[in-house]
């Protein structure tokens, strides 16, 4: 009988989860699963989540996995998993550590992690004009602890070491994806918005974020005639066991 946890997370300015990720794992679970638990820092959102998805083997609960752990959970699970969530959480030595202490002996983790990303070297930039200045303030709080490190791999795979994983594999994949037409790189940015820019500035915004991607030479032109983006970005796959 397998319990499962899985940490969607609101951590440091991150979006809030709704559920949606954690009970998607169900169906990779095996079919005697004793119970998966979503964790998330916002109220509002395990609220959500468990009157939308719970039942009498899914939960959801609040929980900071960079905070002190709740002695009920600690060598509670066979596996954890965790969703493009702890590249937004400060203290990373502490986050893995609670990760190694929510398994049980021989459990495992499964971690996406974002590394480098375009996204982030907008904000960087934007960060840098008198206009924006103010409001990204916090920008290095939401950046990827990761975002300048040259080798993430080896220096995650060394942390993990050192707190007591048996076994680490850490893996770097370089990877890239088309934002065709470029208002739907707009919109997005709109949803995820994690500055709080007001909305009656929000077009400008999107203006000058535009500007800045042309002057990176992040964009072309389509045979549509249309303006593309193409993001390049670094992701963290890590697989680990207790």
């Amino acid at each position: 009988m397998s319990k499962s946890e899985c940490p969607e997370g609101n951590h440091s300015g991150a979006q809030s989860a709704d559920g949606s990720t954690t009970i998607i794992l169900e169906k990779y679970l095996p079919a005697n699963y004793e119970a998966l638990v979503g964790c998330d820092l916002n109220e509002r959102s395990v609220r959500f989540a468990n009157e939308k998805y719970a039942n009498h083997r899914i939960s959801f609960q609040v929980l900071d996995i960079q905070g002190e752990l709740p002695a009920r959970l600690r060598g509670s699970f066979d596996h954890v998993f965790s969703f493009y969530t702890i590249h937004w959480i400060r203290d990373q030595v502490k986050t893995f550590r609670n990760v190694f202490e929510l398994l049980v002996e021989g459990g495992d983790c499964l971690l996406l992690v974002m590394g480098r990303h375009t996204t982030y070297s907008l904000y960087l930039a934007l960060a840098q004009s008198q206009r924006w200045a103010k409001y990204l303030e916090r920008v290095y709080d939401l950046v990827s602890p990761y975002y300048d490190c040259e080798e993430p791999d080896l220096k995650i795979s060394k942390m993990m070491e050192d707190i007591g994983f048996k076994y680490v594999d850490v893996r770097c994949k370089q990877l890239s994806c088309e934002y065709n037409p470029l208002d739907q790189y707009k919109k997005l940015l709109t949803a995820i918005d994690p500055f709080g820019i007001p909305e009656q500035l929000m077009k400008e915004f999107l203006t000058d974020c535009e500007r800045v991607l042309r002057d990176m030479r992040l964009l072309h032109t389509t045979k549509s005639g249309v303006d593309a983006l193409k993001i390049h970005y670094n992701l963290l796959v890590i697989h680990a066991r207790k």
